[in-house]
């Protein structure tokens, strides 16, 4: 137990100085009159006074309860006393040795670094080459790695590969450095194991708030056999790529996959063989699935293992054939060495709402896959009752009771709305297999709530239907434009009718 209270010792006073200098910077605002400052001082200190006798730290506790129950006229000198008693805790307290080794050719940057570090690090170690970092690296540990990711010798993202081989090296932080910024750039970095991203030219303070992150997160995940806070630094890329391919979908009407693959009973070989046999199947699997990824394809690595894959542009049933190809070269690969499988859970981003949805319902159907035996693929499929549930947008009643005789007939469930603002209301509110819409209707037209429809979440791929009686070839080429699957001409026949939907909703299965 006391070696656990060391630990979370460590961690607290290691989240001090990024506090130490908000609080300084508020102080100076506050003198200067700025709104805002005193509250910001005072919110810091009410963090701090409910922290700092939990980690065995009570005149922090003390300082702070000052601070927050002075008034305003000596609120300065309290927080300079405060900031006083931090500083004299930091200082004071007998903590491990800090190390970092700075890998940059550049002489300017280095010693800029070396300056902005020296605070945080108390021994900062340099290398202008893989060679001269190789040697350090045998003869020394260190806390943090700043990489740049073009050197002399040797590009800095084969570096990251070799240091990620390393079991010891997996327990270290690394920062990549560059001037290369796209975003292609950030994503294959990360799916090769960088734990942040610092853009030249860089300030000073953003590298000192980067640094300070990493550090507290790793050392807040060593007790944790997955460290899965040290993961959220680098997970907002796969979000942000999700957004954008979705975005781009709303656009397009194209379909695109999402992809969760996992080695199938990986703890397994961990017990059974080691972290440096489970690290030697997770790299395989790896260059196996960068193998059939094209470029537009984004892969994305999690701690535990496990791949994340967003296939632009791709249908579930080709996203399918191309991960079966996957499992089916790592299932080849075994032969020759450790015999291993994969299973693997796609979801069609057409069809769920948000990022969360998407990834929640994408672990679901690997878990499934995983469950079922492994060494499988399954995909999202959509449930009974979705398959039978339709939408009828009519503004004639007549119409609309002779449509739904025939749709229940045939044994389909419909929601009826005499209007297009109803109807998107409906469409808001309800998941359905298949929209039928008149055109001329009150309110909001058959265009119009065609339009809205395809921006809502999860409503891109939903077939729509047209039913009207306006025969115009530029009404039929503005409907397609606007993103209906098919086009129906009143007076109709209702088995044809049925034909129709029944051809859309089994190109959805």
């Amino acid at each position: 137990m006391g070696g656990f209270m060391e630990d979370l010792k460590k961690i607290y006073i290691r989240s001090l100085p990024s506090r130490i200098d908000s609080l300084k910077t508020q102080v100076d605002d506050l003198e200067n009159s700025s709104e805002g400052a005193g509250e910001s001082i005072r919110r810091l200190a009410h963090s701090l006074y409910g922290s700092g006798a939990t980690y065995g730290f009570p005149r922090v506790s003390e300082a702070a309860r000052k601070v927050e129950v002075c008034p305003d006229s000596e609120l300065v000198t309290k927080s300079r006393e405060f900031i006083h008693v931090l500083e004299d805790i930091v200082l004071g307290y007998e903590k491990t040795p800090q190390t970092l080794l700075i890998i940059d050719d550049d002489p300017d940057i280095v010693l800029i670094l070396k300056m902005t570090m020296a605070r945080l690090f108390d021994k900062i170690d340099e290398a202008e080459t893989f060679e001269k970092a190789q040697l350090l690296l045998q003869q020394q540990d260190y806390s943090l790695i700043l990489l740049d990711l073009v050197l002399p010798d040797r590009d800095g993202r084969e570096i990251l590969v070799d240091m990620r081989k390393s079991p010891y090296m997996k327990r270290v932080p690394i920062l990549v450095m560059s001037a290369l910024t796209d975003f292609k750039h950030k994503q294959e970095c990360y799916a090769l194991g960088a734990d942040g991203f610092i853009q030249k030219p860089f300030m000073p303070e953003e590298v000192i708030l980067t640094v300070q992150t990493t550090l507290n997160q790793y050392e807040s995940s060593r007790e944790t056999p997955l460290p899965d806070k040290a993961e959220a630094l680098h997970e907002k890329e796969l979000q942000s790529f999700y957004q954008k391919t979705h975005a781009l979908m709303q656009r397009t009407r194209n379909h695109a996959t999402l992809v969760k693959i996992a080695v199938d009973d990986l703890q397994t070989f961990r017990l059974h063989f080691g972290r440096d046999t489970e690290d030697k199947i997770v790299t395989k699997a790896q260059n196996i699935i960068n193998d059939h990824l094209r470029d537009s394809d984004y892969l994305f690595r999690h701690h535990d293992g496990s791949f994340s894959m967003i296939l632009p542009n791709t249908s579930l049933d080709d996203a399918s054939l191309i991960v079966e190809r996957m499992l089916f070269y790592i299932r080849e690969s075994g032969k020759k060495d450790v015999q291993f499988f994969m299973s693997a859970g796609l979801v069609d981003l057409g069809d769920v709402k948000s990022y969360e949805e998407a990834t929640t319902t994408v672990n679901a159907l690997l878990v499934q896959a995983q469950n079922e035996g492994g060494n499988r693929v399954v995909l999202q499929s959509r449930s009974e009752s979705l398959k039978n549930k339709i939408m009828l947008a009519e503004d004639d009643r007549l119409m609309a009771n002779i449509i739904i005789h025939n749709l229940k007939k045939a044994g389909f469930e419909v929601d009826y709305f005499s209007d297009g603002a109803l109807a998107l209301e409906g469409a808001e509110a309800q998941d359905y297999s298949l929209m039928i819409t008149d055109i001329k209707m009150p309110v909001i037209d058959g265009f119009e709530l065609l339009r809205r429809v395809r921006m809502l979440p999860g409503k891109t791929h939903t077939p729509v239907l047209i039913l009207t009686s306006m025969g115009n070839e530029d009404d039929i080429v503005r409907a397609f434009d606007s993103g209906a699957d098919d086009y129906l001409l009143k007076p109709f026949s209702p088995k044809e009718l049925i034909a129709r939907i029944n051809r859309m909703l089994r190109g959805l299965s």
